[in-house]
This record gives C-alpha cells, structure tokens and sequence, in this order.
C-alpha cells in the first residue's frame, strides 16, 4: 500500500501478489481487513474479487463506508456504472450515522473520506 502510495510501480508490481496471499491466508478478516484486500485487489485489477470483498462486509455491515465506497469502486472497474451510482448513494445516506459510531477503521483512515466524499457526489447524486 505504501508503494501505491508513494506511486512506486515496480514495488507494486513485485509485492501485490504476495500482499494478495497473505491476505487470504487469515481465516477471518474484519471489516478493515477486508477493506484493505478489496484495495489490493483493486491496484491488482482484481475486480470481481474486490467486488466480493466489499459485498462481505456489507452483508455484515449493509452501510460500512468502506464496504460501500469499495463495492462503487469495483462496480466502476467492472463497467456497472448503474450499481456503482447506487453503492454512492447508499455511502452518502449512510455518512453520518456511520460517522457517529467513530469506529477505529474510520479513525485510522480518515485520510480516505475526502476522496470517497468526492466521488460519491459526483456519481451517487448523479440522477
């Protein structure tokens, strides 16, 4: 994630698939988790995988932000724009009870929100 970051291809490209692997070697991930594998595997163009993800934390968690924001994101990857409109509509609906929770995920990542915000105005009220 850090070489992503830091826009460092080579290292993205050597270390994805290792970062993939270990990703599906812990038998249960948290909604944080599963976050950061749906990332991965969206750098990765895994996008039906990334789409999985995000729909596993939204069937425990149906207005998880991250599940939702991710779920868009593959959606768009995958070419379902319709779908991907309808994950941002439900992310902004969910922003503020979800916010309210102040769950770790969200502290640790607030970095995230600006651009998850953007995107979902552009698409999710994009009727």
């Amino acid at each position: 994630m850090r070489a992503a970051s830091a826009d460092n291809s080579t290292e993205v490209v050597q270390f994805l698939p290792m970062a993939i692997a270990a990703y599906g070697l812990v038998e249960t991930l948290d909604a944080d988790g599963r976050f950061h594998w749906a990332l991965l595997h969206l750098m990765g163009q895994f996008n039906v995988e990334a789409l999985k993800d995000a729909e596993e934390t939204l069937s425990q968690q149906p207005d998880h932000l991250f599940g939702l924001a991710t779920a868009g994101d593959a959606s768009l990857a995958l070419g379902d724009s319709a779908s991907a409109r309808e994950y941002y509509r439900r992310w902004l609906d969910a922003y503020e009870t979800e916010m309210a929770k102040n769950l770790l995920e969200y502290q640790e990542h607030e970095g995230v929100f600006p651009e998850m915000r953007a995107t979902a105005e552009a698409l999710g009220r994009n009727d």
